[in-house]
């Protein structure tokens, strides 16, 4: 592979290489974290091709000055390698990353947890759920880890980084499908939460009125944009909670109180069907896609483990809430989404059902962009050496053309496939194991050889390996016929 061939992210990281090892004091935060390339990594692709010769930066340092200038291949100054004061403050502040990710984490898997524990029973639902939470909060920081080698800016890279162009492309377009998958379930979930409230409406047509108002969404560069989105959807998924517990109070008999709970059990009555949570589950910690940007678009990306930590904290507190009250609300009534339990009891406010499925339509909206944007950016990474001739505003043109495009297709996909259980499924026993556990491990084996503890390597490799079986036991049952 030759130069000129690379996306034109990696050729800004490949130069990060070179810059870094020439002007080793103003990366003095990096020390300790390997120049990938030492490990045969990125660099070593086909120079013996190209006729590149090494830019000379040495007019961009100047006395007192912070700043590398990286040098495109005709020697004229492009972006800066080290971020201007001014392109920081277009970047995330902590607090703003901070909803980002409980937004990202806080899913719609959510409303299915009560049913989880239903299928699994107290002790297994709990140890299922920690288990799924520490494993996915422990790969998330060594995604942080990854993103600390010269500077990648998203997942794709990474994958580059570490297995070449065969894992950039690998990657791409894994989690490129686990992100369309996503949003094809938030627009199926917009939809069925709005024909439970107007059950005369249409939900194809409720999907294609959708387009044309959340496809706007996906158009910011930055996720520092979408913040107001995120705490939008951390507020709505907070008050599903709050109303699930202030029905349980507010009602003295089963079923649905937690004054007198329904009859619940401490193992799973059906050992069978305790597969089926894996995907409810791990779709409930699928962040793992978004993170790299996120981390990318930190202000102070140093903060990233502190960030990982709020936003897994805050998250599992809140699931393990909604689980344990809604399965003790309803016991083996529970269903698929406890939204529907809680429409069929007459006694509950009229007034706090309909609030609660209004959440359930403004949750997926304040998802939606922020799950495109990634998709969108690594798509728009293939196209954009075929537009660099064009003027600034047709660039802008065609990218908000493409952006545009990609929401159609899905709200088209959404139609065709209007199961929202089976979408669920697949998200998290395929694509979420793969994207936030298997992959994120193999990759921090590779970039890390050599400076890895030997219990740090077993540890990643029964990862890997435990890992792998939980998703093909996951996905098999995903697709097993009246399961239930």
């Amino acid at each position: 592979m030759t130069y000129s061939e690379l996306p034109p992210s990696l050729k800004a990281y490949r130069k990060k290489i070179k810059n870094r090892k020439n002007h080793p004091e103003l990366y003095a935060e990096e020390e300790g974290v390997p120049l990938v390339g030492e490990y045969d990594s990125i660099i070593n692709y086909d120079e013996d091709t190209t006729t590149e010769t090494k830019p000379d930066n040495s007019h961009a340092i100047e006395s007192g000055s912070t700043e590398i200038i990286q040098a495109s291949e005709d020697g004229t100054e492009t972006s800066p390698l080290i971020p201007k004061p001014e392109d920081l403050e277009k970047k995330s502040t902590f607090t703003q990353s901070c909803f980002n990710s409980v937004n990202v984490l806080m899913g719609i898997g959510l409303i299915s947890f009560p049913f989880s524990f239903y299928l699994t029973g107290w002790v297994v639902g709990i140890l299922m759920l920690t288990f799924f939470a520490l494993l996915t909060m422990h790969t998330a920081k060594i995604l942080g880890k990854c993103m600390k080698i010269n500077n990648l800016t998203n997942y794709s890279e990474i994958g580059y980084a570490a297995y070449g162009k065969k894992g950039y492309v690998f990657i791409s377009l894994f989690f490129s499908f686990e992100l369309f998958a996503c949003s094809v379930s938030l627009i199926i979930l917009i939809a069925d939460s709005l024909v439970a409230l107007f059950p005369g409406l249409n939900g194809t047509m409720i999907k294609i009125l959708s387009f044309f108002l959340i496809t706007p969404l996906t158009y910011p560069k930055h996720l520092g944009a979408l913040a107001w989105g995120s705490l939008i959807g951390i507020f709505a998924i907070a008050n599903l909670a709050t109303i699930l517990f202030y029905d349980g109070f507010s009602k003295k008999d089963y079923p649905g109180s937690l004054i007198t709970p329904a009859e619940t059990y401490l193992l799973p009555v059906n050992l069978m069907r305790v597969p089926l949570t894996i995907g409810i589950l791990m779709a409930g910690f699928s962040g793992h896609s978004v993170f790299p940007t996120i981390y990318h678009d930190m202000r102070d990306p140093r903060k990233f483990n502190s960030v990982v930590n709020i936003s897994y904290s805050l998250t599992y507190i809140l699931y393990f809430l909604v689980a344990a009250a809604g399965y003790a609300m309803f016991g083996e009534n529970t269903l698929p989404e406890i939204t529907q339990n809680i429409a069929e009891v007459p006694v509950y406010s009229r007034f706090v059902n309909r609030l609660t499925i209004w959440l359930m339509v403004i949750n997926p909206i304040t998802k939606y962009g922020v799950n495109l944007i990634p998709l969108n950016a690594n798509v728009e990474q293939i196209y954009a050496p075929l537009i660099e001739c064009c003027s600034e505003g047709v660039r802008e043109l065609i990218r908000l053309s493409g952006r545009t495009v990609i929401s159609f297709l899905v709200v088209f996909v959404a139609i065709v496939f209007p199961e929202f259980h089976q979408v669920l499924c697949l998200l998290g026993s395929l694509f979420s194991m793969i994207i936030c556990v298997i992959f994120p491990c193999m990759c921090y084996s590779v970039l890390y050889k050599g400076r890895l503890s030997p219990i740090e390597t077993v540890i990643n490799k029964i990862i890997i390996v435990v890992s792998s079986i939980i998703a093909i036991i996951g996905t098999v049952w995903a697709f097993i016929p009246n399961i239930l």
